[in-house]
């Protein structure tokens, strides 16, 4: 931490008319939500099933030998195949084999929409900014010295208030690594919310003037965001930049 404030202090100070009148470290107040949230796969369909898919379509089919002697490989194959679609909805098993309605739409895109999969994470939420971030504590090593001074005690969240659609789009993000061209896999729903802790996160401010254009200024690096916050400078500049021209005598 100490090592990270020295090399961001050396950016700031590159101007040569930029001074350094103060700085601090301190923690912003956040909470650790626990989401269980369901996904679904998409991927590109293979020749295989798009054969099954269209022998189901065309021809009445009692077992699954029959379709694998139509195409010629290992009844294996196609059996485990036909299940996988039963399990997912695109084939029905009654009285034989058949393809159902949204089988056909499959086929017809070409793509196979894996049944959904219930999946929990566990996010760090800032109420005063409305933004998450991957699940991050305060460092007991962190040295900051107490909470953010203009953040308001308003204890944890209740669940509704907290942006489904900013929670969706980070969970999305965290998918979106491992998607490729012919795999991706979405966010179909989240159906919890619980707040299991508390969090802090620390972040290094600085107060800082330019000599040449009488200019007071903060600058804040968000641990969680990796970057410098100017959501954070801009409220801590709209609370006290008057009372600093006083305290710092410019």
């Amino acid at each position: 931490m100490q090592k990270k404030q020295e090399t961001l202090r050396e950016e700031l100070l590159q101007p040569k008319d930029v001074r350094l009148l103060e700085e601090a470290d301190w923690a912003l107040p956040a909470v650790r939500l626990a989401v269980t949230y369901t996904t679904v796969e998409k991927t590109t369909m293979d020749i295989l099933m798009k054969m099954i898919l269209l022998t189901l379509k065309q021809l009445p089919v009692d077992n699954g030998s029959e379709i694998a002697g139509l195409l010629g490989v290992e009844p294996l194959f196609v059996d485990d195949l036909l299940l996988m679609m039963e399990r997912d909805g695109l084939a029905l098993n009654k009285n034989g084999w058949s393809i159902t309605e949204k089988g056909i739409d499959q086929l017809e895109a070409g793509l196979y929409i894996h049944a959904e999969e219930q999946v929990k994470s566990v996010l760090t939420y800032c109420p005063l900014l409305q933004e998450f971030y991957e699940d991050a504590a305060l460092p007991a090593e962190s040295g900051a010295s107490g909470l953010f001074r203009c953040a308001p005690d308003t204890g944890p969240p209740e669940t509704d208030s907290v942006p489904r659609d900013g929670l969706a789009s980070i969970l999305a993000a965290a998918l979106e690594t491992d998607n490729t061209e012919n795999r991706a896999k979405v966010i179909s729903g989240i159906t919890e919310i619980t707040v299991v802790g508390t969090s802090a996160i620390p972040c290094f401010e600085y107060r800082l003037y330019n000599e040449s254009k009488d200019m007071l200024f903060a600058r804040v690096w968000n641990t969680a965001a990796k970057q410098w916050d100017g959501r954070l400078e801009e409220i801590i500049l709209a609370e006290e930049r008057t009372a600093w021209r006083k305290q710092y005598k410019l």
